[in-house]
């Protein structure tokens, strides 16, 4: 039985989080039966995302109580090589910025680390990284960290996959691209609603990056009497939201986080995305599967993602008036609606297959080596 050993900067419900939860259920392995012990730490130690997981027997929780710190510290690389040395794994899988000490104990090649299999998993950016300083320093710290020849790059998005050639200046054969997955048989499309309000929604944590703000600004652009907002999600911006949403005078269902938000997408006449910032988002791939239009600033993959109808309704990021515009023109037309979203839930379906997915995923635990894109 393979032993993999995640690192994560945190394990509170998120994108990455709930794949994660996704590959953990989905990975059989080489003997057919459960074939990875997977053992978990997650820096801020929230291991709430842990939750979602159904076979949670294969998963193995290590605290490492690191002393919080804004730099580089010699204590936490000692703490962290001493767990990837009694854990011994066969291959060591870390995940996104705050996980760089493990990436960079294996580099130093302390504890005796230096030749062990490793994922480094990119899958996007918080507001932290909107500061171009923080952004080079950053990337100067990656391209040291992830130099070794056994190290590789996992990214979901074509936009990911430019930035780490082409700004990290790593090679793009150390580059893996493998796209998001989702299950079409449980996000599926709901029944056509007739209470004459256009319901907009969305799913996401309520985080500064989402820009949930932007979408509650362009709500307010249209007619209120005959329009909802729905917004599935948690986070630390909840309270800003809900009293800027009093000051535009807007009656917002915000309904937190649900586990299984598969029923809140069927509730939908449009998805709408107004982040700052994505790479692949996984509301965008849930809300195709369920057969609806998109509406969204043009940010990471999202154009690409979509269908080639849905495409006029992706919105250069800043320009409010033209998403408001592009809600009411999907308002105006029903049929154009349906349509769309048919098409979305057909390129779901053969491009971003939960099946596709899992075996990608399968050959990196093996230790399979891919180069370029995984499909």
């Amino acid at each position: 039985m393979r032993r993999l050993y995640h690192i994560f900067s945190t394990l509170k419900v998120g994108g990455p989080q709930k794949r994660f939860a996704t590959i953990v259920d989905g990975s059989i392995g080489v003997d057919g039966l459960s074939g990875y012990e997977h053992y978990v730490s997650a820096v801020d130690e929230n291991y709430a995302a842990l939750s979602l997981i159904k076979n949670r027997d294969r998963v193995h929780i290590h605290p490492l109580n690191l002393v919080k710190n804004t730099s580089l510290s010699a204590d936490n690389l000692s703490i962290i090589g001493g767990a990837i040395k009694a854990l011994n794994p066969d291959q060591l899988l870390t995940y996104n910025w705050g996980s760089i000490e493990a990436a960079l104990c294996l580099r130093l090649g302390l504890w005796g680390t230096g030749g062990l299999s490793h994922l480094h998993f990119e899958d996007g950016f918080g507001a932290d990284e909107t500061v171009e300083r923080q952004k080079r320093q950053r990337a100067w710290m990656r391209r040291f960290a992830l130099s070794r020849a056994s190290s590789k790059i996992v990214v979901p998005s074509q936009s990911l996959q430019r930035l780490a050639t082409q700004q990290w200046g790593f090679s793009s054969n150390k580059i893996i691209h493998i796209d998001n997955g989702i299950d079409l048989v449980h996000f599926t499309p709901g029944s056509v609603k007739s209470d004459g309000r256009l319901t907009i929604g969305t799913v996401a944590a309520l985080r500064a990056e989402k820009n949930l703000f932007r979408l509650i600004d362009v709500v307010a652009m249209l007619p209120r009497e005959t329009t909802r907002l729905m917004i599935v999600g948690e986070g630390p911006e909840r309270a800003s939201l809900q009293a800027h949403g009093a000051r535009m005078g807007l009656m917002i269902d915000f309904l937190g986080h649900k586990p299984d938000p598969a029923s809140y997408y069927q509730q939908m006449d449009i998805f709408a995305l107004t982040s700052d910032t994505e790479q692949m988002p996984l509301g965008v791939l849930e809300a195709m599967a369920c057969g609806l239009p998109i509406v969204a600033t043009d940010v990471g993959d999202v154009a690409a993602m979509v269908c080639e109808d849905n495409k006029a309704f992706i919105k250069k990021r800043g320009d409010d008036p033209a998403l408001a515009e592009a809600i009411e023109i999907l308002r105006a037309d029903p049929q154009a609606r349906q349509n769309i979203g048919r098409l979305n839930r057909a390129k779901a379906a053969q491009h971003y297959s939960l099946q596709k997915m899992l075996a990608a995923y399968e050959a990196l635990f093996q230790g399979q080596g891919f180069e370029g894109r995984v499909r």
